[in-house]
């Protein structure tokens, strides 16, 4: 069975926190989501000390989010993530080596200071 949740990614590591689909949130169209926050689980996950300092936005991350109607994995990443060894990272952790992955890149996972300054002045 496929997992849902969040993830980061430092020095070829994934840390991670995930749940069973049928512990997530089912969304609008099927889409079922890890009630899980980036910023909130950051600061409670246990983490190599190097990385006690570090904000949550300051890691290469993404979320996978299952699609029940497609009955396929949704995975929305850093676009500094997006190589093949990474991926199969997060295939084999979120157990989806059985199903079939849309890899999406998305700019609210990005680690550009430039970027993220503009999305969080967003409203």
């Amino acid at each position: 069975m496929p997992l849902v949740g969040i993830f980061w990614f430092h020095q070829q590591t994934i840390l991670a926190k995930t749940c069973k689909i049928t512990e997530g949130i089912q969304g609008v169209h099927g889409l079922i989501d890890s009630p899980f926050d980036h910023w909130k689980i950051w600061e409670e996950m246990p983490k190599p000390s190097a990385l006690w300092e570090l904000e949550y936005h300051q890691l290469p991350r993404g979320r996978v989010i299952y699609d029940v109607n497609q009955k396929k994995a949704r995975v929305y990443l850093d676009k500094n993530l997006a190589k093949e060894t990474l991926k199969e990272i997060i295939r084999s952790h979120f157990q989806l080596s059985n199903y079939t992955i849309c890899w999406l890149l998305d700019s609210h996972y990005t680690t550009d200071s430039s970027k993220l300054y503009r999305l969080f002045l967003q409203d």
